[in-house]
């Protein structure tokens, strides 16, 4: 459920709502993070910037969802939280996206050329462009699961292309 403090209705469409933070959470991330009423497992955020909006459709309740921690260096430098199912279709939708490659170089982890934040992070699995999505694109929502720390490090290439294939999901528009 939404609280019902700092939720308000945008226009007099009941569809689309907006929770808002402090004001200086507003003023630094100098966005609104939308959540579309209609469908549970809808959800929509941008980067801090705004250049990026990430669209995300999933099966699953939202809550079900865990976001996942990385404890390797590179994301201890780069702090994200991931989520993703298999059924979840990812589309980004902005300006110029870059990306780094980490470790073994099997997956992309693609950011906002303006404001450095990460948006994704994905991989080709049989000719499919699959992906997870940076839960903290959607700012104040915390509709997701617990967080939990993942160790990709330990797996070998093998075992990581088979498990993103299992968990990740489509992903659109990098």
């Amino acid at each position: 459920d939404l609280p019902t403090e700092d939720f308000h209705l945008i226009s007099s469409c009941p569809c689309w709502a907006y929770i808002s933070g402090s004001s200086s959470t507003r003023e630094k991330r100098a966005r609104l993070t939308r959540v579309v009423m209609f469908k549970q497992n809808t959800i929509q955020g941008t980067c801090n910037c705004g250049q990026w909006q990430v669209n995300v459709s999933v099966e699953k309740s939202l809550d079900d969802l865990n976001p996942r921690i990385c404890d390797c260096d590179y994301c201890k430098a780069h702090p994200s939280a991931v989520i993703s199912d298999s059924s979840m279709k990812i589309d980004l939708v902005g300006g110029k996206a870059i990306f780094d490659q980490n470790g073994d170089r099997l997956a992309k982890f693609y950011r906002c050329e303006r404001c450095g934040d990460l948006l994704a992070v994905g991989c080709f699995i049989g000719g499919v462009l699959r992906g997870a999505v940076n839960s903290n694109l959607f700012g104040a929502i915390n509709h997701f699961g617990e967080p939990i720390e993942i160790q990709p490090r330990l797996l070998n290439s093998d075992e990581k292309l088979e498990r993103w294939g299992r968990l990740w999901g489509v992903l659109n528009g990098v």
